[in-house]
């Protein structure tokens, strides 16, 4: 199958699925399977394990339902999902064979915490009131190091809680800011407990441990321990355990396929938004974040993206993130140092040896609606998802998972501050919420921005030398050569300067356009003479002034070809701007179909 026919024959598949489904009712919902018509009625979902189809390929089958292990087999690859009762039913008329699963919850010793000073021991689950009373109490007993934020509240009004840990809590300094959060699947409860202990630890140690000190003093960390109270407390805020704790959130979604895709498709799970989502999405987009973790259960493994797209995946075609050796570094960096205090730890992933306790995540199954692809596609910054093992394991375990994580915490969020940082301003040293991009290394969405309310940019990166080009519209840009050595920060403050109304003037000076296509089917064709070479900058706008086109060019000194396709432009009147610090040339034509 070629690739230009994946997307078109993977929904083909979909609507053909849909189609011999047909619409569910009532009474099908009672003649289904009586253990899993009481599973669902108990849980809301249902957790099964069955042989892939050889006729079904994974991307058809992860957009039906939310698939949690999926293990490669020479006689027929094995799949354990969990379903909600629409996803159950249409399932069903598949006539698939299948396995129903006990909720992981149910092998497991749960202990309960009896009292605050019990949570604090770390070998108890918290209450959901014993839960916020602790967030509380660290932003009581530590106001000047912590503050506690409320972002949003749950389907059923549980609070959506996150602190921030700095050595200025009440300010927004000049510095990197780093995310962790847990348990978006509400029975993936191990790195809930472990990161409200993360937090104690950060707070307690912070007057007598160096590295601690020096870690907050640099950097805004944020902790979410618990991102689907909902699940977590299903059947009550007193109780994990059982079937009390579930994967969904109160309205039978899951989280982890509830964001945007960046394949395009705004909706990958066909549900709306979740309050859940839109709270995270808001208080993300609300703070200035450079590197995240997602904490999860299930397996023992860290997996960086892309989780859409898989290097070996048809359908869909594949693709690896940009960063895609910065992500492997990093991964493995965390991983080896899990490895160094424990035995047999992230070692095997779904069964098979897995030495270097990483993934890539489409490699491993794909996924659309991932948070951390949402993340990196859409808000510009860098997010993996870490598997910290069983998914609700005995509460006497919970520091053994400490002992073995709680060092990679520590080394993860110092990654913050390895490779290029800076403020960008323009010349009157205000602020600029400039784009970032590397040249010949960036695609797609990689590239990143300064903030706007700091000119601050973050680019974590590989040792190396890169061309970086910063640009804001309106304003001059900056194309130099910047490196990073030995894993260290490289400090690049940049000025853009505002184009003044005189560049009108300089459409006759070091650059002359000697004939362009005019009208255009397929490719516009500029002949440009220059006089000084550098690089340069193309911006193509339609009638309506939105940009359709904009792209840096390399220019030398005398006649220099462009050749923009615009095949894939509407028929209508273009306007083109090609610009550098010393010209400004301007074209109109007009782009005619065949």
């Amino acid at each position: 199958m070629k690739k230009t026919n994946n997307k078109v024959e993977l929904n083909k598949q979909i609507l053909i699925l849909l189609v011999f489904v047909g619409l569910l009712s009532g009474n099908m919902f009672s003649q289904i399977n009586p253990k899993a018509k009481s599973l669902l009625e108990q849980r809301g979902e249902i957790i099964i394990r069955f042989k892939q189809p050889s006729s079904m390929n994974l991307p058809t089958l992860t957009k039906m339902m939310s698939i949690d292990n999926y293990v490669k087999h020479k006689d027929g690859n094995e799949i354990s999902a969990y379903l909600n009762q629409r996803e159950f039913l249409q399932f069903e008329k598949l006539n698939i064979n299948y396995e129903i699963i006990s909720p992981p919850a149910l092998k497991s010793t749960v202990t309960m915490c009896s009292d605050i000073p019990g949570v604090k021991n770390w070998n108890c689950y918290p209450t959901y009131s014993q839960y916020v009373q602790i967030m509380q109490s660290f932003a009581t007993d530590y106001p000047n190091l912590c503050k506690l934020v409320e972002f949003g509240q749950s389907v059923d009004g549980h609070k959506l809680l996150a602190v921030k840990i700095s050595d200025n809590v009440n300010s927004d300094e000049e510095e990197p800011a780093f995310l962790y959060t847990s348990t978006m699947h509400g029975n993936e409860t191990t790195g809930f407990v472990l990161m409200l202990r993360f937090i104690d630890y950060l707070l307690s140690n912070y007057s007598s441990d160096s590295r601690i000190s020096d870690l907050v003093n640099s950097t805004e960390i944020w902790i979410n321990p618990l991102f689907n109270p909902d699940g977590t407390y299903y059947l009550g805020d007193n109780i994990i355990d059982d079937i009390y704790s579930r994967r969904f959130n109160s309205n039978g979604e899951d989280l982890n396929r509830n964001f945007p895709d960046p394949t395009g498709d705004l909706h990958p799970d066909g549900a709306a938004w979740q309050p859940e989502t839109l709270a995270m999405i808001d208080f993300m987009k609300n703070h200035p974040f450079v590197f995240a973790a997602n904490f999860h259960g299930g397996a023992e493994v860290v997996n960086y993206p892309w989780d859409a797209w898989a290097e070996d995946g048809i359908p869909p075609p594949s693709k690896m993130h940009p960063d895609d050796l910065w992500y492997q570094e990093i991964s493995r960096e965390y991983a080896d140092t899990v490895h160094a205090n424990s035995s047999n730890y992230m070692t095997t992933l779904d069964g098979y040896p897995n030495p270097s306790g990483i993934t890539n995540g489409g490699d491993w199954y794909v996924v659309f609606g991932s948070r951390q692809d949402y993340v990196n596609h859409y808000l510009h910054f860098r997010e993996t998802t870490i598997e910290l093992g069983t998914k609700t394991p005995a509460a006497s375990s919970l520091p053994t998972y400490w002992n073995y994580n709680y060092r990679s915490f520590l080394n993860y969020i110092n990654r913050v501050h390895a490779g290029i940082f800076g403020k960008i301003v323009d010349q009157d040293g205000l602020p600029l919420h400039a784009k970032i991009r590397l040249d010949a290394y960036d695609v797609d969405s990689s590239l990143v921005y300064s903030h706007a309310s700091n000119g601050m940019y973050y680019r974590m990166l590989q040792d190396g030398s890169y061309r970086l080009i910063a640009s804001c519209d309106g304003y001059s840009f900056v194309d130099t050569v910047v490196s990073v050595l030995n894993h260290l920060p490289t400090e690049l403050n940049l000025v853009l300067y505002k184009w003044p109304a005189s560049i009108q003037n300089l459409d006759n000076q070091h650059a002359r356009i000697l004939k362009f296509t005019n009208p255009v089917h397929s490719n516009l064709d500029i002949d440009i003479q220059l006089e000084k070479p550098g690089t340069y900058k193309l911006e193509l706008f339609d009638i309506t002034g939105k940009e359709v086109i904009n792209q840096f060019l390399d220019g030398y000194v005398g006649v220099n070809k462009i050749d923009i396709n615009v095949g894939s432009l509407k028929e209508g009147t273009y306007f083109c701007k090609i610009y550098s610090g010393y010209f400004n040339q301007k074209i109109k034509f007009v782009k005619l179909d065949k």
